[in-house]
């Protein structure tokens, strides 16, 4: 067995680990959310979009929705003053607790904690074949290079060499180090 099958079984048994522990440390702030997103926003609470996972099978992502029901978003991206998205949509977008449900995509195995994040299906075409092989080749990330480098502000160029460094050169050493950068940038942005 090669290094890089240790440290993928060694990141994925950390994966299931974190996020079990995420959850339950998390379940007051999904309580909270959940009731505040009804309370204010109603139905539905979750926002179910399908993604890229990996060697390109698609999956359903989850998010707490942030944006307005009777827009349905005709693109992929939105901009910093979206009009679709609500006054708690904004501050859940800018503390990324919108994120937490994608625990759950950890846990069911579509995405890990670490990777590239996942693309929407049209997104492919932004992609050289070589470059989207070596994307798609592991799981998506809730958390990535990219993430702890530029947070949201990244270019796709910049985006993608930041991936395709994850990808090149994953080792469970380089996991926990993203993951302790993203604790530390989560704090610091909140």
């Amino acid at each position: 067995m090669t290094n890089q099958m240790t440290d993928d079984r060694l990141i994925r048994v950390f994966d299931i680990t974190l996020s079990l522990f995420f959850v339950v440390a998390f379940i007051p702030f999904l309580l909270l959310i959940s009731l505040l997103l009804f309370f204010f926003n109603g139905r539905p609470i979750f926002f179910v979009q399908t993604r890229l996972g990996q060697f390109g099978e698609e999956f359903q992502i989850f998010k707490f929705r942030t944006m307005i029901l009777r827009n349905r978003p005709d693109s992929y991206s939105t901009t910093a003053n979206d009009p679709r998205v609500t006054a708690l949509g904004k501050f859940l977008r800018r503390s990324s607790l919108d994120e937490i449900p994608q625990l759950f995509n950890v846990l069911l195995g579509d995405m890990s904690l670490v990777g590239p994040r996942p693309d929407v299906v049209e997104q492919k075409c932004l992609y050289s074949a070589s470059d989207l092989k070596d994307r798609l080749s592991v799981r998506p990330g809730l958390t990535g290079c990219a993430q702890i480098k530029y947070r949201s502000n990244a270019t796709f160029e910049q985006r993608l060499r930041a991936d395709l460094e994850w990808v090149r050169h994953r080792s469970l050493r380089m996991y926990l180090r993203v993951i302790l950068l993203t604790m530390i940038t989560f704090r610091s942005a909140n």
